[in-house]
């Protein structure tokens, strides 16, 4: 029924549009039948008065809706998309592109998930303790594929150019096409490989517990260069400028070429630098479990400034303009001026962080390793909201307004950005 009233309106709108003279015409109808139907329900009943009234005046209000349909139809579906079709296909095509209502869960991995997420094509990636790879549907949760590694996957994956590439505890990096979720290469390295890809360029810089920095190409996996620092490297690099970025347990941090994997500087800090770097302004940020977040000259490695913390900084920065946000071993998440190199704000968690925190719509999101996640207010530091799971390694990733992040459980989670939960 619906649709045949669908379609009558719309044949009788474009009946009438350009018509005006005839939306007249049907107005003064209207009128007309109404006065009839006012004058022969007289002494009927109230039931048999609304009745009759439907059945006559349907017909009239079919017509004025047409008219309408026929004068404004044509607005309410973009131009762009009419290509020659009916206002019917059109309707149907931008009733369809409503989004829907998106609703929080969660997926039950087989294993703990330390590894950080990446959103990409309506496709959410992550990596288990169970040896797995997940692909799940961004919006529903339902798994899309897996693929199993020889080991734990700890690293964060990596999407580029329909490719997910991510490392794992069985020593090596892989490359699995999105599509088919098959294996294009799979590189061997010295050691476990918890550090997260960064793909540029068509290479892929990753870091091995061998304490190697490896350069590989991304299309055949064929090794560019190998950079051997002197401690195991769980740091993501950055690449920012034709220069790689990585921390080392040794204590420095790196400024690799990205071309050559020539050294052109390294900072020693006063601890191991699990850390990741985040580049911004010629700044690197980076912080040390010797307690302190830096501030260093991407171009020569001199220190801008550091700032002490009362804990270990395995957290990663993130950034938003002239603010770094950053976690700390003392149960503190930080945002710190770049200008002034002092806090604006600090917030008191229940434990210490070891992920980074992700920044997103004027909110920092971030987990403590009691599995707390927090949402806090970027310009106050005032909670927003908090949820008490299993969290705790997995570093936050907000994409389309939906928060993800992994569980000690196994759970993966899709939260309201804006609600949690």
């Amino acid at each position: 029924m619906f649709g045949a009233a669908v379609a009558l309106i719309v044949f009788l709108g474009r009946v009438i549009h350009g018509r005006p003279w005839l939306v007249i015409a049907i107005a003064v109808f209207a009128v007309y039948v109404v006065g009839i139907v006012i004058v022969a329900l007289r002494g009927k009943t109230v039931r048999g008065k609304v009745g009759m009234m439907t059945v006559i005046t349907s017909p009239v209000i079919a017509l004025c809706v047409g008219a309408a349909a026929g004068l404004g139809f044509n607005h309410l579906v973009p131009t762009a998309c009419s290509g020659g079709q009916s206002e019917l296909q059109r309707l149907v095509a931008a009733c369809k592109a409503i989004p829907a209502a998106f609703h929080p869960w969660i997926f039950q991995a087989k294993g703990p998930i330390v590894s950080n997420p990446a959103v990409s094509g309506g496709v959410v990636y992550f990596g288990s303790n169970d040896g797995n790879l997940y692909a799940l549907d961004a919006a529903t949760g339902q798994e899309r594929w897996a693929y199993h590694t020889g080991g734990p996957v700890e690293s964060g994956p990596a999407v580029a150019g329909g490719v997910v590439y991510v490392g794992s505890f069985d020593k090596a990096v892989y490359a699995i096409s999105t599509a088919t979720h098959r294996l294009q290469w799979r590189f061997p390295t010295g050691g476990k490989v918890y550090s997260t890809p960064a793909v540029t360029g068509g290479t892929v810089y990753v870091g091995s517990l061998d304490g190697a920095v490896y350069a590989i190409s991304a299309a055949d996996g064929q090794q560019r260069w190998r950079y051997q620092t002197g401690g195991g490297i769980n740091s993501t690099p950055a690449v920012a400028g034709g220069t790689v970025y990585v921390g080392s347990q040794d204590g420095y941090v790196y400024a690799i070429g990205a071309s050559t994997g020539q050294l052109l500087w390294r900072y020693h800090t006063g601890g191991q630098v699990d850390s990741s770097p985040a580049v911004s302004g010629g700044v690197v940020y980076v912080g040390s479990m010797d307690h302190d977040l830096y501030a260093i000259s991407a171009a020569t490695g001199a220190l801008a400034w550091k700032y002490q913390t009362e804990g270990r900084v395995n957290s990663s920065p993130a950034m938003d303009g002239g603010v770094v946000y950053i976690g700390s071993n003392d149960d503190h998440l930080y945002a710190i001026s770049t200008a002034k190199e002092q806090p604006m704000w600090t917030f008191p968690a229940s434990n210490s962080f070891y992920s980074g925190p992700a920044f997103a719509d004027g909110t920092v999101y971030a987990v403590s390793l009691n599995g707390t996640i927090y949402a806090v207010n970027a310009a106050t530091g005032k909670l927003r909201w908090m949820h008490a799971g299993r969290f705790g390694y997995s570093r936050p990733l907000v994409a389309g307004g939906i928060v993800y992040a992994g569980g000690m459980d196994g759970r993966f989670y899709a939260m309201s950005a804006d609600k949690g939960p």
